[in-house]
Parts: C-alpha cells; sequence; structure tokens
C-alpha cells in the first residue's frame, strides 16, 4: 500500500480523534459547569430559606438577612459567578485574635463560637489535603461555602452584637449548615466533620437564651442605647429623604451627619484630571426650607447626645415641641415648602389626580395648594419630633448606663433607688411609643392615596420602610424600656442585701482558696463590722415580703399560726421588722421603742455569725439564745394593741430577754473573766431592752 496514503489515512483519523476529543472536552466542560450552577442553585435556595429575613424575636416584624453567597455579574451568563474565597493568612487570625465581651457569663459562648468557626476550618483544610482524585480546590463551591460561614459567624456572632441579634444569627446559621450538611447524605464526610460545627452554635444559643432570661440592668440598657443610635440615624436619613429629589437620594445613605446637620447631603471638593487640570465637584444642599431647618437641628441635638460628659444646656440639646410647628408659616416660608414639594416626588409630596378605580393610566400632580401643604408639613413637624424624643431618650440612657458602672449593678436593682429615674424612663418610653403609633397611621393614610399608583422602586419602598422603623421604636425600644422597668421593679428591696453579702462571700471563699494554693499571708487580713442602719430590712431575707395595697398601702402580717414552726432567725427579725411596720402605719406612728429592741437583735445577730464562722465552742448554744429572744419579740408584737401596752405584759417581756442576753453564751463568749469586770456589749444590749421597755410602759400608761 502506498505510503502516502496510509499517512493521509492516518491524518485524517487524528483530525477526527482531535475533533472527537475537543468536543468531548468541550462536553465535559459544559456538563461540570451545570453541575455546579444547580449545586449553586441549591445552596442559593438554601439562603434563602435560612439566611434571609432571619427574624429577631415573636414580638417583632423586624428581620436581618445575610448578604448572598454568590453573585452573578451577568444574571444570563453562569460563568460571571463570583465566589467567595479569603487567604490563608486571614483565615488563621480569624478566631485567633483577642475577643473583648462586656459579660463575664459570655466567655462560654464566645468559646463555642469560636469552636464552630475551627470546625468549619478543619473542613476546609481537610478538603485540600485528600488524594488527588478527591481533592477540593480553594476556588470551588464548596470552599466558598465554608469561607462565606467562616466571616459571617466572626463578623456577627464573634464580636457579639447583643443577645436579640446573635440568637437569631446562631440558630439561623446552624439550621443553615444542618440544610448544606444533608445535601450529601449522614454518612458523607461533610455531614460528619460538620456534626460539631452544629453541636457548637446550638451550644452557644442555648447560653445566650439562658443568658437572655437574667440580663442585668447594665446589659440590657447596653442594649437599648444602640437601638436608639441606630433607628435615630435611619429616621433623620429616611426624613432627608423626603425633601430630596430622588436623583440624590443614593448620596444620603452614605452621608455623614456632621454634613447634614450643615445642611449639605455631598461636600464640595476639586481634584486634580488629565492634563493637570482641576475639576471642581460642587456640593448638593438640601433644599432650603424649614422642614432642612428641623432635620439640621435634629442633627445638631444627635450630635450633642454623645456628649454625656459635658455639661450641656437646655437649649443646647433639648428644644421645646412647639418650634417643631407650622402653624405660623409666613408666606415666604410657604412658598420654599411649596418649591420643595415640586422637586420631590414621594407619597407625602405627590397625590394620584384620577380617582377612578378603572383608569388604566394614572397620573400624580405636586402638592401646591397652601392648606394642603399646611396640612402634610405638620406630618413632617410630627416627624421632627419623633425624632428629637428619641435623641433625649437616647442621651437619658447612655446617662443611666454611666451611673450603673460607677455605682454599680447591686445598688442599682434596690427598686428604692434612682425610682424616679425609672419613672422617667416609663414615661418617655410611653411617650415615644405614642409618638410613633400616630405617626405611622398618618403615613400609612398618606400612602393609601397614591397605593395604586406606580413609582420607581426605591420611592416605593420608603414608606414601607419609614413604617419598619416606627415599628422597630413601638416593638423593639418600647418593649426594651419595659423589660428594664420590670427588672427594676422585681427585686425586692432586701435582695440587694443579699446580693451583697453572697457576692462577697463568693470572692472571699475564691480568694483564700487562691491564697491557700499560693502560700499567701493573710494573718494581717481584719474583718470590717459591719454598719446596723437605723431601721431598715435585715439582711439574708430572701422570704421578707412586704405586700402593700395600690390606694391603702396595708401592710399584710407575715405572722405564722404556729411562731414555733419558724426555723430560720434571719426570716422571723424580718417578720419583726415587717411587724413594727405595720404598727407604724395603722396604731401608733411613734415606735422608737420597737425600733430601739429591733436594732439590738440586729446586732446580736451579727454577732452571732461572727462566731458562727469562727467556729466558737459556744456558738450553737448563743444562736439556740438568740432564737429564742427572736421569737419572744415576735410573740410579743403579735398580740393586740391593748395588750402590749399592758404593764405586766411589758415587764414580762422585758425581764425574758434581759436574763437571756446576760446568760453565758452571750456575755462570756470572749473571756470568761471579762464579764466580772467590765460590762460587755451584750449587757450593754440588755441595758437598752431594759429602757425601751421604759418607754414602752411610758406609752401605755399615757
Amino acid at each position: 500500500m502506498d505510503p502516502r496514503v496510509i499517512a493521509s489515512e492516518a491524518a485524517g483519523v487524528l483530525m477526527v480523534l482531535e475533533k472527537l476529543s475537543e468536543f468531548g472536552y468541550h462536553e465535559y466542560k459544559e456538563k461540570k459547569l451545570l453541575k455546579k450552577m444547580k449545586v449553586i442553585e441549591e445552596i442559593n435556595n438554601l439562603r434563602d430559606v435560612y439566611l434571609a429575613n432571619i427574624r429577631l424575636n415573636s414580638c417583632t416584624t423586624n428581620t436581618i438577612t445575610l448578604p448572598k453567597i454568590f453573585i452573578f455579574d451577568d444574571p444570563a451568563n453562569p460563568k460571571s459567578v463570583q465566589l467567595f474565597h479569603m487567604t490563608d493568612a486571614i483565615m488563621d487570625d480569624i478566631s485567633n485574635s483577642l475577643t473583648k465581651y462586656d459579660d463575664v457569663q459570655l466567655l462560654s459562648y464566645g468559646h463555642h463560637i469560636a469552636n464552630a468557626i475551627r470546625g468549619l476550618k478543619i473542613f476546609y483544610k481537610t478538603r485540600l489535603q485528600r488524594w488527588w482524585w478527591r481533592r477540593g480546590s480553594r476556588d470551588d463551591v464548596t470552599s466558598s461555602v465554608l469561607c462565606y460561614l467562616i466571616e459571617v459567624l466572626n463578623t456577627h456572632c464573634l464580636k457579639f452584637e447583643g443577645c436579640e441579634a446573635d440568637i437569631a444569627y446562631v440558630g439561623a446559621i446552624a439550621e443553615f449548615i444542618n440544610a448544606f450538611a444533608s445535601l450529601h447524605g449522614k454518612g458523607s464526610e461533610r455531614f460528619k466533620l460538620l456534626t460539631r460545627v452544629y453541636s457548637n452554635l446550638i451550644r452557644a444559643q442555648g447560653i445566650l437564651r439562658e443568658h437572655s432570661l437574667t440580663l442585668t440592668l447594665e446589659e440590657q440598657i447596653s442594649e437599648l442605647v444602640p437601638k436608639c443610635l441606630h433607628t435615630t440615624e435611619a429616621l433623620i436619613k429616611a426624613f432627608c429623604k423626603l425633601v430630596t429629589p430622588n436623583k440624590n437620594w443614593t448620596y444620603i445613605e452614605e452621608a455623614e451627619l456632621e454634613w447634614l446637620a450643615r445642611g449639605i447631603i455631598k461636600p464640595s471638593y476639586q481634584y486634580k484630571g488629565p492634563l493637570g487640570l482641576t475639576h471642581h465637584v460642587k456640593e448638593i444642599p438640601v433644599s432650603d426650607s424649614i422642614i432642612k431647618d428641623w432635620m439640621v437641628r435634629c442633627c445638631t441635638d444627635h450630635l450633642l447626645s454623645f456628649k454625656i460628659d459635658s455639661n450641656l444646656t437646655d437649649n443646647e440639646l433639648f428644644i421645646d415641641d412647639k418650634k417643631y410647628s407650622p402653624a405660623d408659616l409666613n408666606k415666604k416660608q410657604l412658598g420654599k415648602l411649596k418649591k420643595v414639594f415640586a422637586e420631590c416626588e414621594n407619597f407625602l409630596t405627590v397625590i394620584a389626580v384620577d380617582k377612578n378605580i378603572y383608569a388604566i393610566n394614572k397620573s400624580v400632580e405636586h402638592i401646591s395648594e397652601s392648606v394642603e401643604v399646611k396640612a402634610r408639613t405638620e406630618v413632617f413637624a410630627e416627624f421632627a419630633v419623633l425624632i428629637d424624643k428619641l435623641i433625649s431618650l437616647q442621651y437619658f440612657c447612655s446617662h443611666l448606663w454611666k451611673r450603673i458602672q460607677q455605682l454599680g449593678e447591686i445598688y442599682i436593682d434596690n427598686p428604692h433607688h434612682l425610682s424616679y429615674t425609672f419613672i422617667v424612663l416609663k414615661g418617655v418610653g410611653q411617650h415615644v411609643s405614642d409618638l410613633s403609633q400616630a405617626l405611622a397611621d398618618k403615613l400609612i393614610v398618606y400612602s393609601k392615596q397614591n397605593n395604586d399608583v406606580m413609582f420607581m422602586t426605591n420611592q416605593q419602598k420608603l414608606c414601607s420602610d419609614i413604617c419598619k422603623l416606627l415599628n422597630e421604636v413601638q416593638n423593639g425600644i418600647s418593649r426594651s424600656i419595659k423589660l428594664i422597668i420590670a427588672r427594676h421593679n422585681k427585686t425586692p428591696e432586701s435582695k440587694t442585701s443579699v446580693l451583697i453579702d453572697a457576692e462577697k462571700e463568693k470572692m472571699l471563699k475564691i480568694a483564700s482558696q487562691i491564697a491557700k494554693e499560693y502560700g499567701i499571708d493573710t494573718k494581717n487580713y481584719v474583718v470590717q463590722k459591719q454598719k446596723i442602719p437605723d431601721f431598715a430590712p435585715p439582711q439574708n431575707v430572701t422570704s421578707l415580703v412586704l405586700n402593700v395595697a395600690e390606694d391603702k398601702k396595708e401592710y399584710v402580717q407575715p405572722l405564722s399560726a404556729d411562731l414555733s414552726l419558724a426555723k430560720d432567725i434571719n426570716a422571723i427579725i424580718g417578720d419583726i421588722y415587717t411587724r413594727i411596720t405595720w404598727i407604724k402605719l395603722h396604731e401608733n406612728p411613734d415606735t422608737k421603742p420597737y425600733e430601739c429592741i429591733y436594732r439590738t437583735l440586729m446586732v446580736m445577730k451579727w454577732k452571732c455569725e461572727n462566731i458562727l464562722e469562727e467556729k466558737r465552742v459556744k456558738a450553737l448554744s448563743m444562736k439556740e439564745d438568740l432564737y429564742a429572744i427572736c421569737n419572744t419579740t415576735l410573740t410579743y408584737l403579735g398580740g393586740d394593741q391593748n395588750k402590749r401596752k399592758d404593764t405586766d405584759t411589758v415587764q414580762d417581756f422585758a425581764n425574758t430577754v434581759s436574763n437571756e442576753l446576760k446568760s453565758k453564751s452571750f456575755d462570756l463568749h470572749k473571756n470568761k473573766f471579762y464579764g466580772l469586770f467590765f460590762k460587755t456589749d451584750s449587757r450593754n444590749k440588755a441595758i437598752d431592752i431594759d429602757n425601751a421597755c421604759h418607754e414602752l410602759l411610758k406609752l401605755g400608761r399615757s
């Protein structure tokens, strides 16, 4: 056979094989791309279900949305998809950096979030170290999802944005990870490696849920202040949009409040262009009108409210609501308002012309009638008043936050401390809620007038965006204030003393253990004596409850049918305090003798506690004698008024208590020879009891 023919046929075969291989390769690439797009579509659907419109809590309709995982430069071109990825240096830095928490109880929460991030990083690196036929790529879909989850957890959860937000974030991310892992089945490597991540997130969410039920006042207020700041700034920018042409709204979103306080949306600047020519960019001002003056005032107040350490005068921060009033508009001001209404196109500045519901083409016209302009300007005035009230609330809460940090949580927890402050806070919260509700109702009425008219998308959304912010004021800020008030009011007055002693005891115990471990000498430590108040509820009394009726302020007597059943000296002394208070309100306001007896028992109780701590031999007998004295006192006070004033009853009570105080358990607890030469503190207290009883005898005779 001719070699040339063979060569020609071989070349033809090679050409066919080349075409087939090229076709097969393109077919393979197309199938691979289609498979990739199918996976991206599945993950995007999961994102839309779990990570879009995450509800903060069941009491509000407000939602938060995490950014998309995959973004297409050209929706019609599958190859234009942008995959999320990060460098190894950035990934190694995440979860290893120092995170600061204001509450020590959040340390375990941060630990579980960091563990979840480490689990995602382990899965990411494991995929890159497989055998070559199963090895993953840094730029594939799964790696992109893992990098996205690591970034979201680091940005939103590890930095802690508040209990409500983090509970919502962690729960949504955990559900997304569960669905993402389930795509490959329960037995897959993805499912096994992400199980630990899911468990850590659920534990972190559980810690936050438990913590949210016992938030301190400082934590609650520290979450309220950022809410006020965020909502106020958003309302100011929405207010600015209402009096700004639609073409400039993009600049408002990124405008600094300092610019808006000067009445401009974007400042002027200049730069050198091609050929060294200087180009000037003009500033974009807010249209001049009385509404602009109100906006400038709100922005100025908002910036001043940050200066909580400055002594601001009323004129600098707080303004009279009457100044936000369009009632006295002159002709010039009215002309400026009409010009603003003519420039802007939104639900407050325009109205549908054709009211026929069957009309196909409906047009709108700008408000120009003086009466209607004034009516709608009143809505702007109410808007400005609400913003001003929110600024005052934020300023007030910032000061309260600082006072709590300075005075301490236990002091603030006492419902009798700063009670006026919390009454004002409750009133301000209710006032702001009522204002936002009234404003929302009016905005909805005006919006419905143009309900069937099509605007541009951002114009169409403006009313709903403002209503969402007003809903946040009512259900977010007002709800937080109610929780703060309830948290402050539910703490009994005596609970604060319990907390003080309990916290001191815990710290002392821990310090003692550390001192013992390190061999630190604490012999020179001196226990400071407690200062007994003139007349106040006893410490460590958790059963003492004073039930006060709203109209009569009548104290209910907590005396039991059988006084011998009382087991706790603290509880008995608490009942004595309550009984004396009842006598003071209903029988005789002069209860000084009773209060003297009460103070004596408090001192003896304190001495008994110290003796018990020192584990002396006489401690138990001293406790038994004090128990008997307290029962005797409560029995005496539990009688009716005439019996308590009877001479024989008073004398028997005085003799019984004095003899008990002079017993060996009290008198000789320090040194057995001490009482023979000097009057001990117990003997002095017995004398005080005798003097108090003499005063009672005088009251009985009178």
